[in-house]
Order: structure tokens, then sequence, then C-alpha cells
């Protein structure tokens, strides 16, 4: 990682972003922000490396990741595994853009149906549910985020979800799956540009211009 984003900071960026982490010394929730408001005035200058770590350090998977700073962070995904209410609320909440200005595209890592089956009915035990429980929280979590983004927006017809079914899970470590992935994302691309091209593909963005430079 350290090979792409060298020495660069997140001030660098050349759009604005919101990045989601999770405080494990609080339980509180850790957001890096570009310095897209007068008053977000630090993280700007924080490595880009850093804000990468920290926001991919999945559990089981990687390490938790302490900042320069000393605090211990892991993946966003653990309160915000589908971000989309956290960009609204910032657009309408903090810059107070005009809900009827916002458009979304949220671009999800495919979905497949909860697999209890039969057992739905039954009292299942600790057993079966330390095997799926993750499973149940990060579907229930992107749906009830997915919920909330509909009503913070002014105009559904502004809101575009791109998370496609599919028959099997893609698991985060399984790099021989890469191919199949680039493949559905070509194979989705190819069905929802005539959705898109009227949203996002008309005008120009205005360039971002950050309130506090390095």
């Amino acid at each position: 990682m350290e090979t792409v984003f060298e020495d660069r900071k997140l001030g660098e960026s050349t759009t604005r972003l919101v990045v989601p982490s999770c405080n494990l010394d609080t339980g509180e929730v850790h957001i890096w922000k570009t310095s897209h408001h007068p008053r977000l005035e630090r993280d700007y200058k924080v490595p880009a490396v850093e804000v990468a770590l920290s926001t991919a350090a999945a559990p089981t998977y990687f390490p938790t990741h302490r900042s320069s700073a000393g605090i211990p962070l892991v993946d966003g995904g653990m309160w915000a595994n589908n971000p989309i209410a956290v960009g609204l609320v910032e657009a309408t909440g903090v810059l107070e853009w005009p809900r009827a200005s916002v458009r979304v595209l949220s671009l999800g890592c495919t979905s497949t149906p909860l697999s209890t089956g039969i057992l739905r009915n039954r009292p299942l035990g600790g057993r079966y549910w330390r095997m799926k429980v993750t499973e149940v929280l990060m579907a229930a979590q992107s749906s009830g985020a997915l919920g909330m983004a509909t009503h913070l927006i002014a105009d559904r017809a502004n809101l575009v979800r791109i998370s496609p079914s599919v028959t099997h899970s893609f698991t985060l470590d399984n790099v021989r799956e890469i191919r199949s992935l680039k493949g559905l994302g070509d194979s989705e691309a190819r069905k929802a540009l005539p959705q898109l091209r009227p949203l996002f593909l008309t005008e120009r963005a205005d360039e971002f211009v950050p309130n506090h430079r390095l």
C-alpha cells in the first residue's frame, strides 16, 4: 500500500472524501474527512496510507491499525459496511446542500440470500449463530442504511444502488475470484449505463476547492 500512496496526504485528494473507521478504545465511529468544510482542519494532514490501513483493517483478516496518534482503528465496515447514509448526511447535514440537488450512486459488494432456510423457525443455539451472526448483522446493517438514505434524499429516482445478487459469496481473501468479479462488474455496468448516464454523466462536477490546503 505504501508503494501506491507513498508519502501523499489525505489533503491531496482532488475530490471530497468521507472514510469510515472504528475506534476500539471508545467504541465510537472514527471518520476521516478531507477539508471540505471550514471546521475540518486536521485530517487533511494525515498520510493517505494511514487512512487506508485503518478503514481496511477488517477483524480476522488484518491486524488493528494504530494511528500515529495512538488510536486503535479497525474496518469502517464494522458500522458502515454500506456507507450510503454516511455520505448523504455529510452532503445534506454538514455541507447543507439542497436535498433536491443530491444524486447518489451506491456500489455494493454483491449480496447473497441469507441461508437460514427451514432452520429460521427453529430455536437456533450458540454454535449455529457463531457462524451466521456476522452475515445477518451485515445484511441488516446495509438494508437499514439504504432505507434511511431513501428518506434523506428528496427524489428516490436520484438514488441508484447497484449490488448484484449472486449464488455464492465472494470472500475477502480469495484472489482467485478477481476475474469473476471483474466480469460481474462489466456486466452490471453494461446494464446500468442507460440509467446512470442522464444522472451522473451529462455535466462536469464543479472543481473541489478545499478549505485548508497543505
